[in-house]
Order: C-alpha cells, then sequence, then structure tokens
C-alpha cells in the first residue's frame, strides 16, 4: 500500500471513531440516564467527564452555573437528590448535536430544604470524540395540580 493510501485509510478510520452511534437515539438516552444516575448519586467523578467545560446549567429556580458552579454544590453536598427520574423524552439531532426534552420528577433537599416537583426539560448534547457531553440544560416547573 502507498503512503497516500496508508494515510487515507488511517484518517478514515480515525473519522468513523469520533462518529456518533448508528443508534443515535438509543446511545443518547442511555447517556442522558446514566447522567441523571450520577446527579442522583452525586457522582461527581462521573459528572465531571459527563459536562462539557463550557456547559450552561439553567436550574428550576432560573439560577444559572457554570461547569464549576454546578460540581461545587455536589462537592459541599448542599443538594441531594431522593429522585431524579427522565420520562417522555423526545430526541432530535442537528449534526453531531443531540437536543433531548422531556417531563422530569426531581426530589431532594438543596440547602436545607427540601424539594419535589414535576418539570419540563430540554437537555443539549454534544458528540465529543467518543462520548457524548453535556453542554446546557433547562428546567422549567410544571405548576403542581389543583
Amino acid at each position: 500500500m502507498n503512503r497516500i493510501t496508508a494515510i487515507s485509510l488511517v484518517l478514515l478510520l480515525a473519522s468513523c471513531a469520533s462518529q456518533p452511534p448508528a443508534d443515535r437515539s438509543a446511545s443518547l438516552l442511555a447517556f442522558e440516564q446514566a447522567r441523571i444516575a450520577a446527579t442522583k448519586n452525586s457522582d461527581v467523578q462521573a459528572l465531571q467527564s459527563m459536562l462539557a467545560e463550557d456547559v450552561v446549567w439553567v436550574h428550576s429556580n432560573g439560577k444559572v452555573d457554570d461547569k464549576a458552579a454546578y460540581l461545587a454544590d455536589f462537592q459541599a453536598q448542599t443538594t441531594s437528590y431522593t429522585a431524579a427520574e427522565a420520562k417522555a423524552s423526545r430526541v432530535r439531532f442537528y449534526g453531531e448535536i443531540g437536543i433531548v426534552t422531556g417531563d422530569a420528577r426531581f426530589a431532594g433537599v438543596s440547602h436545607g430544604e427540601p424539594f419535589d416537583f414535576q418539570a419540563r426539560y430540554t437537555a443539549v448534547y454534544r458528540w465529543q470524540g467518543s462520548t457524548w457531553q453535556a453542554i446546557s440544560w433547562q428546567t422549567t416547573r410544571i405548576p403542581p395540580q389543583p
């Protein structure tokens, strides 16, 4: 094999390795469930690699965190979850960007105050290297039904 063909083959294989899986929806939803489990379990080490360095996290109360601030809450144990569940998720893709929208329930304690609420959320993920990373999260509380 000549040198140009060999280089072309290596570049092709490298580009294939960095492509999202064929079943992107299942892959992204599995990643999201793993990220939600890491959140519920306050697994800072797992979250460190699951969140992009430039992630923007908008909480249901309007608070906006970058990655450092979001992880600091878990490290300081100011927020803990007894429930973190996503359901009714819808996935859409735009190139290597995946957007997941759905319903969720969150319960736990934050800064000494208990919480338990239903929400709608939008999560934006980017295929980075060989895995997904969260780049944005927005949660909106659903008012309790009378």
